[in-house]
């Protein structure tokens, strides 16, 4: 078995690009990957005029002479992502490839665009692709609801199996106990849809109710100058912002911080960092958007309340941090979960299965 796999530059570390390095490391058939979309660095219109008709040429090219059975295009429920993978998938069933689009992020207002006039649109683009997968039951029910009559497949984000590898979390646990102020870790690229300004107006609340918290918040984005002006501005005084910052980097600041804390109003499918966080054993405290609905129950993995409210968030942590037994149930329950559900090499071969069901006559 031969397959092709399209997904995002693998350098910008989104959501998509760290799923896929994941499992591409496990995969146990042979997969190619190809680059499609953005690139990190690219600026204006002739950049991305030139990247589009050299991906053109360069996946017609792969297409042609690499005699694929499988295509599998990893994309985002947005117009451009979309309807980029949609062709990509059209020219591969011309050259007599399977097709498989997985469906990662969810834009809600193209979702809406869709039912409201794309329905006929939609059904077009689909109509190249032999199987559909996507990360919540309310994503699958979109998609059928839309018009897609082929099979879904529902699966999850992943932690890498080297990340867990001999992870002791009781001992990561009894580190945590150790510290002076209890830590807050906000992974996620920075904007106001991610609620990097509900975070940081959810940390002056538990400063000013004197809880021993301070606050980091790990990556970049369009919002980062404008959220550390705003700290300043309205002295939230313990909060540490990283910038841009490797994987490894990433995984230490979890294993290092006591609660991982999103509260997210973007389209989510399953953000890859909740799931690494639930690896080292993090209790989480999130909203209930995309895929984390169908992932978490609150009490056992933490706490996930539709509220966007900074006092709620406030009162949901102090009282997470204040009951130690709970606390503790909800790490060794993540910890554990994440070793039964979420490892990268169960869902490469899971993967796998698909693309060889969809190769039998």
């Amino acid at each position: 078995m031969k397959v092709l796999m399209t997904h995002p530059d693998l350098e910008r570390l989104g959501g998509i690009e760290t799923y896929v390095s994941k499992v591409l490391k496990r995969m146990p058939v042979e997969v190619t990957s190809f680059t499609v979309g953005r690139r990190f660095g690219e600026r204006g219109r002739l950049d991305t005029l030139r990247r589009l008709l050299a991906d053109q040429r360069a996946f017609q090219s792969a297409l042609d002479t690499g005699a694929f059975d499988v295509v599998h295009a990893n994309t985002s429920f947005s117009r451009r992502a979309f309807f980029r993978e949609a062709w990509l998938l059209r020219l591969s069933k011309r050259r007599g490839a399977r097709t498989v689009m997985f469906i990662h992020g969810w834009q809600e207002p193209f979702a809406r665009w869709m039912h409201l006039v794309g329905r006929r649109a939609f059904r077009r683009a689909m109509a190249n692709v032999d199987a559909v997968i996507v990360l919540s039951e309310g994503f699958e029910e979109e998609v059928r609801s839309l018009g897609y009559p082929g099979p879904i497949f529902r699966e999850v984000t992943v932690v890498d199996d080297d990340v867990v590898a001999g992870l002791d979390v009781e001992v990561l646990m009894k580190q945590r106990r150790a510290h002076k102020r209890r830590r807050l870790v906000f992974v996620s690229r920075v904007t106001r849809a991610k609620g990097i300004y509900v975070a940081l107006d959810t940390m002056k609340l538990l400063e000013e109710r004197d809880c021993d918290v301070e606050l980091f918040v790990v990556g970049d984005g369009p919002e980062l100058s404008g959220a550390e002006a705003y700290a300043e501005a309205h002295g939230v005084h313990h909060v540490t912002f990283t910038g841009r910052v490797d994987l490894d980097r990433v995984s230490t600041l979890l294993s290092e911080g006591d609660l991982f804390f999103l509260p997210t109003m973007h389209g989510e499918g399953l953000p890859n960092v909740i799931v690494e966080a639930m690896a080292v054993g993090l209790p989480v405290v999130t909203r209930p958007v995309g895929g984390i609905a169908d992932l978490f129950l609150t009490g056992q993995h933490g706490v996930v309340t539709e509220s966007t409210d900074p006092g709620d968030f406030a009162a949901l942590i102090a009282a997470a941090f204040a009951d130690g037994d709970a606390y503790d149930a909800m790490s060794r329950n993540n910890a554990e979960y994440s070793r039964e559900n979420l490892l990268a090499s169960d869902a490469s071969r899971r993967l796998a299965a698909i693309y060889s069901d969809l190769l039998e006559p």
